[in-house]
């Protein structure tokens, strides 16, 4: 596979770094991102040691809760390298607490970073924000509802909730992830 673009959120320390250090040693331009500058210039160090060029890496600190400077670091992107082949969406905090014993300010923190910043750097989606047949030919919430209250008093551990298409997909991602991610891009 040729370099691509490779841009790593969370990459100042753990799995960012290692697939940091990965992405490296395949040549890949690479974007560092992360809130600690400095951790951040450490990891490049470790990437150029791997013979990267200097100019492939780019350290770009943020934090994915300021969602307001997302697009203008998402354009710092494509004016040094032209494209964002891959994004890693890695930011992420955890908490090691029973729900009982954890304030709500953790879980909105882990809600801030772990789903919403993920959500404001990968963009509006206005690309695919168009609705399609599949949109407008969803499931009527009567009809969810009633999966979903069966599916409680059933006591399943599990309620997929969807019909037609959307079933028949989850059903080929168990069985073959790759095989409906190749029909997905098939269709766009």
């Amino acid at each position: 596979m040729s370099a691509q673009t490779v841009w790593i959120t969370g990459a100042s320390s753990g799995i960012g770094e290692a697939l940091a250090l990965q992405f490296a040693q395949n040549g890949d331009r690479l974007v560092l991102s992360a809130r600690r500058e400095g951790e951040l210039e450490r990891v490049a160090v470790r990437c150029r040691d791997t013979g990267l060029p200097t100019d492939q890496v780019l350290v770009l600190p943020l934090d994915v809760t300021d969602w307001d400077s997302l697009p203008g670091k998402v354009q710092a992107v494509l004016d040094r390298f032209g494209s964002i082949d891959l994004l890693v969406n890695n930011a992420g905090v955890s908490q090691r607490s029973l729900c009982k014993d954890t304030d709500m300010s953790v879980y909105q923190k882990l809600m801030d970073v772990d789903v919403m910043g993920q959500i404001a750097l990968a963009g509006d989606g206005s690309a695919f924000g168009k609705e399609d047949e599949d949109i407008a030919g969803g499931m009527d919430v009567n009809e969810c509802a009633e999966v979903v209250f069966k599916g409680l008093k059933a006591r399943k551990r599990e309620i997929p909730v969807g019909k037609g298409k959307e079933m028949a997909a989850l059903w080929i991602k168990r069985i073959s992830p790759e095989a409906l991610f190749r029909m997905a891009r098939a269709r766009h």
